[in-house]
């Protein structure tokens, strides 16, 4: 399908840091949230690799374990990674 075609060009093109965290903005913030996580995390990640400090603070923000967090997401919880993200940014 178009939909998916789009997705796959859109993933493997090489954009800016800001660009990767707008694209991630926009896939989590959908109406079909739920099922777009995986490109959010995706594009939170190649922005986070580009050093996007917000990427790697909202990064660090899904993966804190639900009893931490009050958000609600698809994202299953990993404190290791979350404490990854964020120390990486308390070092900077």
């Amino acid at each position: 399908s178009n939909h998916y075609k789009a997705r796959r060009c859109i993933s493997s093109a090489k954009l800016s840091a800001e660009s990767y965290f707008r694209l991630a903005r926009k896939f989590e913030t959908s109406r079909n949230a739920k099922d777009n996580m995986v490109m959010a995390i995706k594009f939170y990640e190649k922005a986070h690799e580009l050093s996007h400090t917000e990427s790697t603070f909202r990064l660090g923000e899904l993966y804190l374990p639900p009893e931490i967090s009050s958000e609600c997401t698809n994202v299953k919880s990993d404190g290791n990674k979350s404490f990854e993200y964020l120390s990486e940014l308390a070092l900077q």
